[in-house]
């Protein structure tokens, strides 16, 4: 019985809509800066876009994922920024002769979109700049601030986590080739 497989990576693909997912980023961080503002590196402040759930509040973040490391030696940020590249340059670059369907393909952009966008703040700002503040009034929790690029990685690693039942349930597009 033959395997269903799918053509190669189309990076042309991937790069446009990395870049374009990026852009996205980087503009509503500095659109979000400019209108709201710098902040005191460790306060911050906002502006309630729906008083009590949503805010838009500026904050750098100088460790990673809610703040982890923000103490740490700078070495260890650079080590950080290092495994992002080589994590962007190995989907870009060694992953172009696997076989991938449209649900992988997005994987790749949004991974490699969030990386690019908090990247590019960890290298030409104070650290990464968030700006999404939600509240959960239930709970009275107050969710780490977090950024678009932050929520192109969780999507992608969430895709890639349903990517099987995607795949089963919508079929995973793109033009299938049969392998003997």
């Amino acid at each position: 019985m033959a395997r269903e497989t799918y053509p190669p990576m189309p990076r042309a693909r991937l790069a446009i809509g990395a870049v374009i997912l990026a852009l996205a980023d980087i503009f509503s961080k500095y659109v979000t800066f400019w209108i709201l503002g710098e902040p005191d590196i460790t306060v911050g402040h906002g502006r309630a876009v729906i008083p009590g759930f949503f805010y838009l509040t500026t904050r750098y973040n100088k460790g990673v994922s809610w703040g982890w490391f923000s103490k740490s030696p700078a070495m260890i940020l650079v080590f950080v920024n290092l495994l992002i590249l080589g994590g962007v340059i190995y989907v870009f670059f060694f992953t172009r002769k696997l076989p991938v369907n449209r649900w992988m393909l997005a994987v790749g952009m949004l991974l490699m979109a969030g990386a690019v966008g908090n990247m590019y703040d960890r290298l030409f700002h104070a650290g990464v700049r968030d700006f999404l503040d939600f509240v959960i009034p239930v709970m009275r929790y107050d969710y780490p601030v977090f950024n678009l690029a932050d929520i192109f990685i969780v999507g992608g690693v969430l895709t890639a986590l349903v990517e099987p039942y995607l795949s089963r349930r919508f079929g995973g597009g793109g033009a299938k080739a049969e392998n003997g």
